[in-house]
């Protein structure tokens, strides 16, 4: 279903970040999701995806009005994010060796130790440190259409 999906909607209440959004991104789905910090560990504004303002219900409704009447942007912002999901969460390539070292560095470790990060992990990079605040987007009424 991932597959056939233009625009993959990601609204997250708490704010997290959970294996759904990272199956819609390995799926190649385009993303517009919530612009909370849990999120931006994997979605990069116009890089892997859309960020918009949780509480912003037109701006949510533009931006994914946006990317469906832009299928290249669609394309380019999902190849990108199933790079991105593929690199850095993958389950046998990534996510397994690494809780596999982590699991055998605890067991290793003298009683009393505290336990300390996975051998070889580290996170997925921050997302770069704006040097301006962002423009701000427009507040247009979104012009809504069948797809």
């Amino acid at each position: 279903m991932l597959q056939l999906s233009r625009v993959h909607l990601y609204l997250t209440y708490p704010f997290v970040l959970s294996w759904s959004l990272l199956e819609a991104m390995s799926a190649g789905c385009a993303i517009v999701a919530s612009d909370t910090a849990p999120l931006r560990e994997a979605i990069r504004h116009d890089e892997t995806g859309v960020l918009v303002d949780f509480f912003d219900p037109a701006a949510l409704a533009e931006a994914t009005c946006q990317l469906l009447d832009d299928p290249a942007r669609r394309a380019r912002l999902g190849a990108a994010a199933r790079v991105f999901a593929r690199e850095n969460y993958d389950l046998k390539q990534v996510c397994l060796p690494r809780q596999m070292a982590w699991v055998e560095a605890l067991a290793a470790r003298p009683a009393g130790e505290a336990p300390a990060t996975a051998p070889g992990w580290t996170p997925p990079p921050p997302p770069p440190a704006q040097t301006t605040a962002p423009a701000p987007r427009p507040a247009v009424a979104p012009a809504f259409k069948r797809y």
